[in-house]
């Protein structure tokens, strides 16, 4: 009776390691170990079955100022509802992973056209939008997403990380120059 207690426990605390190296602790998501893997894997199955793999990198705007007007708590739970929200976008197939701070990376397998990845990236958009209620106020916030495709901007995670990110850079620098506009406006 013993010794099966012991394994158990040894069993329950190897799963909750597994889950510690693999997760973003914030979110639940799956964290940069786990990305890296997956995509990997990824690209591996779609240089065999001959099919794209699209990597969109998703950065809150100007999240800093969530953070400073109305605290770390509140900002942490726009990070959950965030991830919740993209979740609800995405296809069984596709996975979504906690970079670190307000970065997100979702990976699409099996993608046939470009009109799909911007379908997604659109929805996603449109979803974080909405408001967030958040301790009684709420939050708008928007963010920029950076794509790359695989084998079009890539052959490895390597090049196609970069890709994304630089994309993204493009996309929050045109951002900022259209609200810049507005505002001047």
């Amino acid at each position: 009776m013993g010794t099966f207690h012991d394994i158990t426990e040894l069993q329950e605390s190897q799963q909750q390691l597994k889950f510690l190296a693999y997760n973003d602790l914030l979110t639940g998501l799956p964290n940069r170990t786990y990305f890296n893997e997956k995509l990997n894997q990824a690209i591996s199955l779609a240089n065999r079955e001959e099919y794209q793999v699209a990597l969109l990198f998703l950065d809150l705007d100007n999240f800093k100022d969530i953070n400073d007007s109305f605290g770390h708590i509140a900002g942490d739970a726009v990070l959950k509802e965030t991830a919740c929200r993209i979740h609800t976008c995405l296809r069984a197939e596709d996975s979504i992973s906690r970079m670190g701070g307000d970065e997100f990376i979702i990976i699409m397998e099996a993608v046939h056209s470009t009109a799909s990845i911007s379908y997604v990236a659109d929805k996603i958009l449109q979803v974080l939008k909405k408001p967030f209620c958040i301790a009684d106020n709420h939050i708008s916030i928007s963010a920029s997403i950076g794509i790359s495709i695989y084998p079009d901007n890539g052959l490895t995670q390597n090049d196609l990380l970069t890709n994304a990110d630089t994309a993204l850079y493009r996309a929050k620098t045109k951002a900022e120059t259209i609200t810049s506009s507005i505002k001047k406006a």
